[in-house]
């Protein structure tokens, strides 16, 4: 099939040289040998193929064309170029998708350039290593691939088209156009052991120089080759593939000539040099400056087309007072054909002493010569093999001047057919794309993934998990147990959430304290069940709200899923099912949902807790608790009443289900926590026991505030600065916050939140003294309260509020931050603490009075035994009294 298409190819292609075939005999007889090779080649490769019974499949697929996956190291800017190259070649006999990080520091989304091509793309932003290995692993297992295709050896591309190969089972082409430690001061590869020395920070921007020194360590792992030009061919081997161009797209015959110059304002007795893309030091524009300044003809000009110029360019141009410069913003790919029918000259002058200049071709000679354009070129190794090439002058930098003279002097006599016809037989698409078929049938067998990817697959997991582990590595950390000589119990904790580790809720702050007393042992801790799907909707959420909790739920439950957060007493776990669309995830199979009574049993007995000594804690609601405290058989049931989900806006079906799993999981209870009274009295009938009330604490924050530097860039010298923890919900009073902010230019107001895309934040964010931080991670907590003045809770009051305990404001009074709040109940014990206010004049002035007050460590210290009382030792002292007796 791909024989028949090539020869399609060059059927199509020439039918339309037209005036060119005086110069296409060459063309043919080059594409008609290419055909014979890939033919040969073809025999040889179904020969082998037999022979390769351990990976006879995968070779297959490759063979026949299929779904292929091209991966960019980054999608936001020129990296990609190279991605569409090869996504463009693979297009006739192959699904191509091209799929990649984009990196926040190289802008948002796809290459401009590239934004109108039709590309089929998939990009997922990043920040840090922390946002793409989640995302990547998701990636990799989105589907099946036939062929991964990586474009670049930087790190984000090898490691994401070594996960595709894991899933898929594969082949892997490793495609290389630049040296890309030429990039770098150091060149030397890196091993294992530099960068575990280095630390999790290496890899944080995980392009960066240590780990693209590292990633040299993959290029022999792939199954086959291929190189942009000779140069690289002799460093690393392979195949060459040209930066090819659509050879009908890039065709001079489509444009009228003139009719772009004028409309370029170039003249027609003006000689117009073209230069595409960003000026760098290595790429001879100032000596291209220099040359025409010496000449002084303002019948000369330079072109500089895009938006990638440096910033000192203007004053860089002062410097050639007699050269004339015209600047153009940057064009999109499909209209580059266009721009350089105009010129008469494209200057690619590369530095020979340049270390990107050694390996790099520069793929503008393809657009110059695909246009008849003649192009200078300066004596370097990528470009041994295309000297004599039609249309390439050699220069130096003495010979510069008089080569522009001389092409001036003739540009009116320039044979620009047969300068194509030299892109005809070295870059057009018909040609690579025949090569890249010769390159893919050198695929014999499918290799094993390389101990390299295991290696930097462990690095990458280990700094996942030294992020996602702030809270227990927090400002009160949990020491080693110190034996005491009453027994100790063991806890498995089922909590109903994926967030742990991410707000220090009252789930983590009761674990936590429970092994900083000296009566539990150890803890296995359980997030709620989550599916595949669900986790694309993270990713999903994340890219489309980067403020919204998302990316750090995804964060943490891959952590979990890896075990990155186990230490010797706190054992954290996440139990991922299968979904429709996807059963594996990180090189395992993913479970059915039914499977997580099993998986508890499991991992409890790894751990080496026996369910008959062993206490299982639940925060309802967590729906498959009834069976599995049925099945194992633990010692004891304690539930913790959070919230009552029966009040939330619902439908009546699922609030019956709700009801019903409530009343099985309490009726194993035999000690039962609520946080405050309203939900205890909701559940009263459902237990065989009291409910005991416990409300929510704080951590003494007081007590390390002197330790702790306020979070840059907050406070804001002469504003007050009014702060907000919390998720952004239903629950605010968005009306009373609008006319809080309006009324109160001169404050700054803050919000540490995830956003969860509320269409109400628009109503506030709009005011230039509004900010939103997106969530504030628990270990940061502390610095962000140490950054405001007052704490407000402007909750609406109703039927969801009336069963909460706001755990905000024993953090706001823990950090001597003064409150002030709408009068929702179960507060009482905090009374005398928190300023109420209902509307947004009454909201003004009781912030006023607060700020007007003395300083806070003041108030701290007046209400150092509240501060005592409800911190989270006291209540976890509490919760033990009553759990006592099931201990021994």
């Amino acid at each position: 099939m791909a024989g028949r298409r090539l020869s399609q190819n060059i059927e199509l292609l020439m039918s339309t040289l037209g005036a060119e075939m005086r110069h296409a005999d060459d063309l043919e007889r080059h594409i008609l040998r290419l055909e014979n090779d890939l033919r040969s080649a073809r025999t040889e490769r179904l020969a082998n193929v037999a022979r390769a019974h351990n990976d006879a499949a995968a070779v297959k697929r490759a063979s026949a064309g299929g779904r292929a996956a091209i991966i960019s190291w980054d999608m936001g800017h020129n990296p990609v170029g190279r991605a569409y190259v090869l996504q463009r070649l693979l297009s006739q006999d192959w699904s191509p998708v091209v799929i990649g990080p984009g990196w926040r520091r190289y802008g948002n989304g796809l290459w401009p350039p590239l934004v109108e091509s039709g590309l089929e793309a998939r990009v997922f932003p990043c920040r840090t290593l922390l946002d793409f290995y989640p995302r990547a692993a998701l990636e990799a297992t989105k589907e099946r691939f036939d062929l991964v295709y990586v474009s670049k050896p930087r790190l984000p591309s090898l490691f994401l088209g070594f996960l595709i190969k894991e899933h898929s089972g594969c082949p892997l082409v490793l495609d290389i156009d630049d040296h890309e430690l030429s990039f770098f001061e150091n060149r030397l590869r890196a091993d294992l052991a530099e960068v575990r020395n280095a630390g999790p920070a290496a890899l944080m921007e995980p392009y960066e120089e240590i780990a693209t020194r590292f990633a040299e360590n993959f290029i022999e792992s792939a199954d086959v080759l291929t190189v942009s030009n000779v140069a690289l061919r002799d460093r690393y081997g392979g195949s060459i593939v040209r930066h090819a161009r659509d050879e009908n797209a890039f065709d001079p015959t489509r444009f009228d000539r003139a009719s772009v110059r004028r409309e370029l304002g170039v003249a027609d007795d003006e000689f117009a040099l073209i230069f595409v893309g960003t000026v760098r030091p290595h790429k001879g524009v100032i000596e291209v400056l220099q040359a025409i300044d010496e000449i002084a003809d303002d019948k000369i000009s330079l072109h500089i087309v895009g938006d990638g110029a440096p910033a000192d360019l203007g004053k860089m141009l002062k410097r050639f007072q007699r050269t004339r410069v015209v600047q153009h913003p940057s064009w999109s790919f499909d209209n580059l054909p266009w721009l350089l029918c105009a010129a008469d000259c494209i200057p690619l002058l590369q530095d020979p002493d340049h270390p990107v200049a050694a390996y790099q071709i520069p793929s503008k000679i393809s657009d110059a010569t695909a246009m008849g354009v003649p192009v200078l070129i300066t004596d370097v190794p990528p470009l041994l093999d295309l000297r004599e090439l039609p249309g390439l002058h050699l220069v130096r930098h003495e010979t510069l001047k008089d080569k522009l003279l001389e092409l001036k002097a003739a540009k009116d006599e320039v044979d620009r057919s047969k300068i194509r016809s030299g892109f005809l037989t070295e870059f057009s698409e018909a040609v690579n794309r025949a090569r890249l078929q010769l390159a893919i049938g050198e695929i014999k067998s499918v290799k094993p993934l390389p101990q390299v990817f295991h290696d930097v697959r462990a690095l990458m997991s280990e700094a996942i998990g030294e992020a996602a582990a702030h809270t227990a590595k927090s400002h009160f950390p949990i020491p080693a147990l110190a034996r005491s000589p009453r027994p100790c119990a063991n806890v498995v904790f089922f909590w109903k959430q994926n967030d742990t580790g991410i707000y220090g809720r009252r789930s983590d702050m009761i674990a936590k304290h429970l092994l900083l007393s000296d009566e539990i042992d150890r803890i296995l801790f359980f997030d709620a069940p989550i599916g595949a799907a669900t986790l694309d909707a993270l990713a999903q959420n994340a890219n489309a709200a980067p403020q919204d909790q998302s990316a750090l739920v995804l964060r943490n439950t891959i952590a979990r899923f890896e075990r990155r957060l186990d230490t010797d007493r706190l054992l954290q776990r996440s139990f991922i099912h299968k979904s429709a669309s996807r059963s594996r995830l990180l090189g395992r199979d993913l479970p059915e949902q039914a499977d997580f009574p099993a998986f508890v049993a499991r991992e409890m007995q790894e751990a080496g807790f026996d369910p008959k000594d062993t206490i299982a804690w639940v925060c309802p609601v967590v729906w498959q608790f009834p069976q599995i405290f049925s099945e194992l058989g633990f010692k004891t049931c304690v539930a913790d009443i959070i919230d009552d989900q029966r009040s939330w806006d619902i439908d009546d079906g699922y609030r019956k289900r709700l009801d019903d799993i409530y009343r099985q999981t309490l009726s194993f209870a035999q000690v039962t926590f609520a946080n405050c009274a309203p939900v205890a009295a909701n559940f009263e009938n459902y237990v065989a026991n009291p409910i005991r009330i416990v409300p929510n604490g704080a951590e003494r924050f007081d007590a390390i505030a002197d330790k702790l530097a306020p979070i840059e860039g907050i406070a804001q010298p002469g504003r007050p600065t009014i702060g907000y923890v919390g998720n952004l919900r239903d629950r605010i009073d968005w009306e009373l916050l609008e006319g809080l902010v309006r009324m109160r230019p001169e404050w700054s107001f803050v919000f540490a939140g995830s956003a969860e895309n509320n269409s109400n934040i628009a109503s506030i964010a709009k005011y230039e003294n509004v900010r939103f931080l997106g969530v504030v991670e628990y270990h940061d907590l502390p610095s962000f309260l140490n950054s405001i003045d007052v704490g407000v809770v402007p909750h609406t009051v109703n039927d969801l509020t009336n069963s909460m305990n706001p755990l905000k404001v024993y953090n706001y009074l823990a950090a001597g931050v003064p409150v002030v709040s709408t009068a929702i109940p179960n507060l009482n014990e905090l009374a005398d603490l928190i300023s109420t206010a209902d509307g947004p004049e009454e909201f003004a002035a009781a912030i006023e009075n607060c700020l007007a007050k003395a300083s806070r460590k003041a108030d701290a210290e007046d209400h150092r035994d509240v501060l005592d009382k409800i911190s989270w030792k006291t209540r976890v002292d509490e919760i033990l009294t009553f759990l006592r007796p099931y201990l021994n």
